[in-house]
């Protein structure tokens, strides 16, 4: 299942490395119910637990440069 969704993104000041290259990072946090992608199956601990909650949270973080070639 495909879903379309809106993430919510840090992106920092643009900066220069030691090398003159410019670089700029960014961030990505959000959570994310397992079931609304139509994954529901979920195997159990000993105890019963389920072994992966329904709720997930994503991560995301990146760094990119800017591209000098002429």
């Amino acid at each position: 299942m495909t879903k379309e969704i809106t993430l919510p993104l840090t992106l920092s000041k643009p900066i220069k490395d030691s090398s003159g290259t410019t670089r700029v990072g960014l961030e990505v946090s959000a959570k994310l119910n397992r079931k609304d992608y139509g994954i529901s199956h979920t195997e159990f601990l000993e105890t019963g637990v389920p072994d992966v909650a329904n709720e997930i949270e994503l991560e995301i973080n990146a760094e990119a440069t800017k591209d000098t070639r002429p």
